[in-house]
């Protein structure tokens, strides 16, 4: 007799693709497309959430010390910023040290930890004439993908996003 299948996974599983199809919903498109009645789906969604399986960051702060974004931006900011940021910060000591490590790579990263545990990311930052202008990451469940691994999928594609942009400032400065 073939195992009988439990509603609850399945529809999670519905939710949580529904929202991989879209990147970000609200939780009125994710029961439009899944059929899954709006309350169940704020249920799914805060157990997901819950479990990590879904990051929700939409509206937070995050802590420059802390994010690979905050990381990346202080790393290759100008130094005297990055010296009255760090000051302001209350960075601890040798914190500058791990910057320095983040400009020797070309990349920032983090892997799990802080205040979002169950996701990894990767930021690098966009120059243009050795001007820091900006920084762009990448964010995957720490659960389902290793550091190294997270770095292999998204440091290139990154890579690939930063570079016409730098072109198309170069090319048109104003």
């Amino acid at each position: 007799m073939p195992a009988k299948p439990i509603r609850a996974v399945a529809r999670a599983l519905e939710v949580l693709e529904a929202l991989n199809r879209q990147g970000t919903a609200t939780a009125l498109a994710l029961a439009r497309e899944t059929g899954i009645p709006r309350p169940t789906v704020y249920r799914l969604l805060e157990t997901l959430v819950g479990t990590g399986h879904v990051g929700a960051m939409l509206g937070r702060r995050l802590p420059m010390l802390e994010s690979s974004m905050g990381r990346a931006y202080l790393a290759f900011c100008p130094a005297g910023e990055r010296t009255a940021l760090l000051r302001m910060l209350g960075a601890p000591a040798g914190f500058a040290r791990r910057l320095a490590e983040i400009r020797r790579r070309g990349y920032s990263l983090r892997a799990g930890g802080g205040p979002w545990p169950h996701t990894g990311s990767v930021a690098l930052p966009i120059l243009s004439g050795g001007r820091l202008l900006g920084c762009i990451n990448a964010i995957w469940m720490a659960r389902a993908v290793p550091p190294e691994e997270g770095i292999r999928q998204c440091l290139g594609p990154l890579r690939e996003t930063a570079a016409p942009i730098e072109s198309a400032i170069r090319a048109n400065p104003a």
